[in-house]
């Protein structure tokens, strides 16, 4: 039987069940036939003893001295031979022509035989039990020496084997039918301990889209408990998903709103220009309208994206020195243009291990980065250092610029917070996704007045990978 991958709980059950008693029903077979077998054998056997013990002392000792030329016969009534198979009747029973006996002199002369024994020894010329085969038939042999005469004792195996196998089915039988009773009371059993999670299924099917309190159900089964406490999470996280979703409409709405105004004035100017100058000042003007709002329209993608975690990738071990490299070499082209240098410590570190997503902490430097060179003065040096420090790789960045004031160090990290005076059109943004990304990382973050220069430094401490 092969269950189909959408078959239900109750059909595994009820299958795994069938299995087992299948399995045990088998081996209680097989154990119930050997030991009927054991015992039939055991009972026979000492049956054949004592019959041979018996003609032994009635018969074996008078033919030892007879002067046959012939053996006697010991022939069953005719009336027996009329019988069905294992009858019985006043003549006797018909499983007397499955028993035989010969009896012989030790110069191999025939004394005396049943009339269902062959002409020929039942068995070996040793004492005690053996097996003969008369006819292709199988036979239980006893023989027992007496004096000068053999006494051999055979019975039918068919015998042994017919009172087996009914001693067999008389014990499988009530078991047979007793297994497919449970079977039946288990099904019952099941289909009503089940109900919980048609009740489970039917209070979800039924529920606003739009409801995201906690499902709650009365009597709930302890197996189920689990089930529903995933499920109030799942609720909770999608609660916040959209709640946040909904910020960030808000706040894209809101922040888009004043540079699509501006790009609209600006646009208005273009097409209103009556001189060249003119017209290249509104041209200046709308293409870096157009440059602010898409880096605004980038940075707010990846906060939301970097929040909802739809890119996340599992963690894995990362040498944050092959990314800085590679960052370093990057952004050495952007901060010339402004007449900035960087100078980098640490790059050669050989255990600046972090566990993590690559693609998210690429995005944390390169904000960093671009931060420290917006903010930082023209013609002035960023400063990048990399430690290994107990469990912890340190990361730090200077620059040379304006200091932030301490009251405002930890809001800067907020979404869409800006500094008045700080001369650089921001969105507000960068350092929440440093936060954000930091946070999901494990990772502290810390910023201060760079000492000596006059500047801010950040430095993030991330945790050293345990070993493995």
């Amino acid at each position: 039987m092969k269950l189909n991958k959408r078959s239900s709980i109750r059909s595994r059950l009820i299958f795994s069940l069938l299995m087992t008693l299948l399995v045990i029903l088998g081996y209680t077979t097989y154990s119930s036939y050997r030991v009927s077998r054991h015992e039939a054998d055991e009972a026979f056997g000492a049956r054949l003893a004592t019959s041979a013990r018996i003609l032994e002392s009635l018969i074996a000792n008078q033919t030892s001295r007879s002067t046959l030329n012939s053996p006697i016969i010991v022939k069953l009534p005719q009336e027996l031979e009329d019988l069905p198979v294992a009858e019985q009747s006043k003549f006797g029973h018909t499983y007397e022509a499955k028993i035989a006996f010969q009896i012989w002199h030790d110069d191999g002369l025939l004394l005396a035989r049943s009339y269902s024994a062959p002409e020929t020894p039942l068995g070996e010329w040793r004492p005690g039990f053996s097996v003969h085969h008369v006819a292709g038939e199988k036979w239980q042999v006893f023989t027992l020496r007496a004096e000068n005469t053999w006494v051999k004792v055979a019975e039918h195996d068919g015998i042994r084997e017919e009172l087996t196998n009914d001693m067999a089915i008389a014990v499988m039988t009530p078991l047979i039918l007793g297994s497919l009773a449970l079977l039946l009371v288990a099904n019952l059993v099941v289909r009503f301990g089940l109900n919980p999670l048609t009740e489970l299924a039917e209070g979800i099917g039924k529920r606003n889209p739009e409801s995201l309190y906690d499902f709650r159900m009365d009597d709930v089964p302890e197996e189920m408990t689990p089930v529903i406490k995933a499920l109030n999470a799942l609720l909770v996280r999608i609660k916040d998903a959209l709640a946040r979703e909904r910020r960030f409409t808000d706040a894209a709405a809101h922040e888009l709103r004043t540079p699509l105004a501006a790009l609209k004035i600006h646009a208005d100017n273009l097409v209103r220009a009556e001189t060249e100058e003119q017209r290249q000042r509104s041209t200046g003007n709308l293409i870096k309208g157009l440059d602010r709002s898409l880096r605004l329209a980038n940075q707010m993608l990846i906060l939301s994206r970097t929040q909802s975690k739809v890119d996340s990738q599992p963690f894995t071990r990362i040498d944050l020195t092959d990314i800085l490299r590679e960052i370093v070499a990057q952004q050495e082209s952007v901060f010339a243009v402004r007449g900035q240098r960087i100078v980098a410590h640490g790059l050669g570190l050989s255990d600046a291990l972090v566990e993590g997503d690559e693609l998210k902490l690429h995005q944390l430097f390169r904000n960093l980065f671009d931060n420290a060179s917006r903010y930082g003065n023209p013609d002035s040096t960023i400063r990048m250092g990399l430690e290994h420090c107990g469990n912890e790789v340190i990361f730090s960045l200077a620059n040379e610029g304006p200091l932030i004031p301490e009251d405002m160090r930890d809001k800067v990290f907020e979404p869409y917070t800006r500094l008045a005076g700080q001369g650089s059109e921001g969105n507000g943004l960068g350092l929440a996704i440093v936060r954000e990304v930091a946070d999901q990382h494990g990772a502290r973050i810390s910023l201060e007045a760079s000492e000596p220069q006059n500047g801010m430094v950040i430095r993030i401490f991330f945790p050293f990978p345990a070993s493995t």
